[in-house]
């Protein structure tokens, strides 16, 4: 559980939509609602220190389409060229023929996922979805669908959000964060289940019924899209520094079933 107070502590001077000192990369999430969207971008430098840089509630597929795939986003540092989103995840739970076809048209910087509580031994999982109907072979370059372990990320999430002062991967908020998205990013804590036969497991829960955590959704996919790029493999480059994540993508790594 993270308490408000606690956010607000990590809030810097910059403004919403500005790109702070030591980004390099942004990534984004959006939850898709019945008749709206909330969207999240959160900025990535090394040692997978994080800023946000928008959240917001959004009311139509134009207006996602604009924050994430259309937008370049200013950096605060002058001779920075402005940021564009690298990779977004899109919550294909609601309103699922849409999002797929979203994807399908920025499919370069568009995943659709699936939230799952536990995936076992691996933070997501890949399914093909594009086949042929006929043969059932994989279509080249299709869609796929990316199954999101969300209690890894939470986990990692409340780890940054309380890193200790000397631990590069801090969370920072940009200046006075929304109450909204203070309350729903706390809307949550970790309770431990028993079944039936005893067992136990830990599982994160609403702390109060009918609350909404929509802002911890998003940031959640958020983060599972930093994940899937390495943005902890990113390595200054001489006195530059660059994205430049090592080794394969991690669609390659995992490519799942």
């Amino acid at each position: 559980e993270s308490k408000p107070e606690i956010l607000v502590s990590k809030a810097l001077t910059y403004s919403m939509g500005e790109v702070p000192a030591g980004v390099l990369v942004l990534t984004g999430g959006v939850d898709v609602q019945k008749d709206h969207f909330y969207i999240l971008i959160r900025g990535w430098g090394l040692g997978e220190e994080s800023w946000m840089i928008r959240a917001s509630r959004v009311e139509s597929w134009e207006d996602v389409i604009t924050a994430l795939f259309k937008t370049k986003y200013p950096s605060v540092v002058s001779g920075i060229e402005p940021f564009s989103v690298r990779l977004s995840c899109l919550d294909s739970g609601f309103r699922t023929a849409e999002v797929y076809e979203v994807c399908s048209r920025w499919s370069d910087i568009a995943r659709p996922v699936k939230g799952q509580s536990h995936l076992a031994g691996v933070p997501y999982r890949v399914n093909i979805i594009d086949r042929n109907p006929r043969s059932g072979e994989v279509i080249p370059g299709g869609l796929r669908l990316w199954h999101v372990d969300t209690s890894y990320f939470k986990d990692k999430i409340y780890r940054m959000v309380h890193a200790d002062p000397g631990d590069p991967a801090q969370w920072h908020l940009c200046a006075d964060p929304a109450d909204e998205y203070l309350k729903q990013f706390c809307a949550e804590q970790k309770v431990i289940i028993r079944d039936k036969k005893g067992r136990s497991r830990e599982e994160w829960r609403l702390i109060s019924a009918g609350a909404k955590s929509h802002y911890l959704d998003v940031e959640v996919y958020a983060v599972a899209a930093a994940d899937m790029i390495r943005v902890s493999a990113m390595r200054a480059e001489g006195e530059t520094q660059v994205y430049k994540p090592r080794g394969q993508d991690a669609e390659e790594r995992r490519p799942g079933g």
